[in-house]
């Protein structure tokens, strides 16, 4: 759970999205804010063609990339091994686990550096940004959260 929330910080962070309600908020989700953007299909056809892209991210995007896919294959192995609730952490399908679970390191920092842009994008609901709330509230916002990713 520590992984997610740092995962979690560091996409809100990095991603412009970050307020105080999700800060707070971040340690009573479950869920990865991040969702993967690519079918388990893409991914095996972007691993095939990434020796002739000549595209090449900036360091942060993939830093936050690599870390992303680096969580997510770990879950994926969790997934493959009967923890389907990483299914939902991630809101990813079983096909999209198989393929993630099976990256080795050096598809990851392939992907990572080669695929134009991040390999996630932020929940909606992550964007929104509202004033802050009554400490009451913000179990109900991390819900909410929860709902808007799935």
């Amino acid at each position: 759970m520590e992984d997610l929330q740092a995962l979690n910080k560091r996409i809100l962070t990095q991603m412009g999205a970050a307020n105080v309600n999700l800060h707070s908020a971040l340690s009573l989700l479950a869920v990865c804010v991040g969702k993967l953007k690519l079918s388990a299909e893409e991914i095996s056809t972007t691993l095939a063609g990434l020796s002739t892209n000549h595209h090449e991210n900036s360091l942060d995007v993939t830093s936050i990339n690599k870390e992303y896919l680096s969580y997510a294959r770990q879950t994926a192995r969790d997934i493959i091994n009967g923890y389907f609730d990483g299914l939902i952490i991630l809101n990813i399908d079983l096909a999209q686990a198989r393929v993630l679970a099976r990256l080795s390191n050096q598809q990851i920092s392939d992907l990572s550096r080669r695929w134009m842009g991040p390999v996630f994008d932020v929940s909606v609901a992550a964007t929104r940004n509202v004033g802050p709330l009554h400490s009451k509230a913000v179990p109900h916002y991390s819900v909410a959260m929860l709902a808007a990713a799935a």
